[in-house]
């Protein structure tokens, strides 16, 4: 699993406009700023996964939805995911996160919709279809 410290040291930053204010993730020596709507917080990177913790609980003060890719660590605010596992994926890894879980060729997209998007299943070994509870979303 790819945390968001994995992608800022290969990106360094990370900007996006959320809810009509900016939004930047920054790696700094061994500390993530993290700047919205003019407001900084500074996050030590020392504690691993629990980085995301942090700045997730920093966002839902304010109302922001914002999620980490398991897959690359890059924070995302629409991708695919399921109910109860807090399982996330972004859009650019999705199609090779699944060919590795479950096979290439082993699973699809449903033609069911849900509220944000489609529901995905894969073949048991009896070859039926079956749900995965993966579906894309935004937050």
């Amino acid at each position: 699993m790819k945390t968001v410290v994995d992608y800022l040291r290969k990106n360094k930053k990370y900007e996006h406009d959320v809810m009509d204010a900016d939004f930047e993730l920054e790696l700094e020596g061994d500390k993530i700023k993290l700047t919205y709507d003019g407001k900084e917080w500074l996050i030590n990177t020392t504690h691993g996964v629990h980085a995301e913790e942090d700045i997730e609980y920093i966002l839902e003060q304010h109302g922001i939805e914002i999620r980490f890719c398991e897959t690359c660590g890059s924070p995302i605010d629409q991708g695919f995911t399921t109910d109860d596992s807090g399982w996330y994926c972004c859009e650019d890894c999705f199609e090779k996160t699944m060919d590795e879980d479950y096979g290439k060729g082993k699973w699809r997209g449903t033609e069911d919709e849900g509220e944000w998007g489609g529901f995905y299943e894969c073949s048991n070994e009896d070859d039926e279809w079956e749900d995965t509870g993966i579906y894309w979303t935004h937050w």
